[in-house]
């Protein structure tokens, strides 16, 4: 499926960006960088993909309550941090247009 691969694609983007290993963000690891990086990934995928909270809780293997926290969390990081802000906006920008440009050369 291509959303998955796109979607697995930004969180390797996301995980790269931070110096933080792919693997650890799908595990169960709570160290804080990797905890703040899934946290990342998670608003990012929720806001390109529009995916109920549940549905991105399954691409994270978590339950959709942390989704909704990690959303929350990141909209608030995003507004008090602005090198966040930045970092978070370029992968999602690249997200949405590799999605775009991907749905565009399937009509055309």
């Amino acid at each position: 499926n291509k959303m998955e691969q796109h979607i697995y694609d930004t969180i390797i983007k996301t995980a790269r960006q931070f110096n933080e290993d792919v693997e650890k963000i799908f595990s169960t690891n709570r160290e804080k960088n990797t905890a703040l990086v899934r946290q990342i990934a998670i608003h990012i995928i929720k806001e390109i993909t529009g995916y109920s909270l549940q549905k991105v809780g399954n691409c994270f293997h978590r339950d959709h309550s942390t989704v909704l926290y990690a959303v929350r969390k990141v909209k608030n990081l995003i507004k008090e941090n602005k090198r966040i802000e930045i970092i978070v906006s370029k992968i999602m920008n690249e997200a949405k247009s590799e999605i775009l440009s991907d749905n565009f050369s399937r009509i055309c």
